[in-house]
């Protein structure tokens, strides 16, 4: 990602709305439920890669029914943790020293 490389930002604030789900009405889009996992997942190992900060807020989602839009807020959510819970995991497992024998 040239600019975000470029510009070296400190921390990314991203607002994961889910308003691009298919059947959305009023996003216009037609991204499915793995759609919006894969750009969640693409943004968050773009930053912990790079050692960014992500700040996220969940948000938009237009219907009639509340839940099923609460559902794909959480999961956003969860996601983008577990892309930063994977990476503290090999961190932590690299930083850690060998036994010696």
């Amino acid at each position: 990602m040239p600019l975000v490389d470029g510009f070296r930002p400190e921390l990314i604030l991203y607002q994961a709305g889910v308003d691009p789900f298919a059947g959305d009405r009023l996003g216009r889009l037609a991204l499915s439920q793995d759609g919006l996992d894969a750009r969640d997942g693409l943004v968050a190992r773009l930053a912990a890669a790079r050692g960014i900060g992500l700040a996220s807020t969940p948000g938009g989602g237009y219907g009639s029914d509340p839940h099923p839009i609460a559902e794909r807020h959480v999961r956003s959510i969860l996601t983008l943790a577990a892309v930063f819970e994977a990476r503290e995991r090999t961190v932590d497992i690299e930083i850690r020293p060998r036994a010696t024998m």
